[in-house]
């Protein structure tokens, strides 16, 4: 997320950004602890300009959500991964390593193949499998 800086500089009430946004999500939550962020005109804290910031709807409640002060009302990385707010960023990123590489005929001008392919899985794999060429092998001299 790019805004233009930081949205405070450490969290602690002292720090003006920090106590505009911890009172926010105080008055917010008051009287309902339980309190969801929802589309509604007042369905999200007020929590300091820089988050009006960011142009999407969307994004601004996933942003709240993933900062809620109650670490078990946060989001968790699953359910961000799973929203359509992430799901729609655009980013490139080979299938795999054995794509067939972009050429261009010389004759024709034309282009066959591909570089890259625009991927929306995001989510990472359930069991980390890294090529052995990452494994890191300590050896302890006796």
């Amino acid at each position: 997320m790019c805004v233009g800086g930081f949205a405070w500089a450490s969290a602690k009430p002292e720090n003006k950004g920090y106590k505009i946004f911890i009172d926010g999500w105080n008055r917010f939550l008051e009287g309902n602890p339980d309190r969801e962020i929802t589309d509604a005109p007042n369905g999200l804290p007020k929590i300091g300009s820089i988050f009006n910031r960011v142009d999407s709807p969307g994004m601004q409640r996933l942003l709240v959500r993933m900062l809620h002060p109650n670490p078990a009302k946060r989001a968790t990385i699953r359910e961000v991964l799973n929203t359509i707010v992430v799901k729609n960023i655009e980013c490139c990123s080979p299938e795999s390593f054995d794509e067939t590489k972009c050429t261009v005929d010389a004759t024709t001008g034309k282009i066959t193949g591909r570089i890259i392919l625009k991927k929306h899985n995001h989510t990472p794999p359930k069991k980390a499998i890294l090529p052995k060429s990452l494994h890191h092998r300590f050896h302890h001299d006796s």
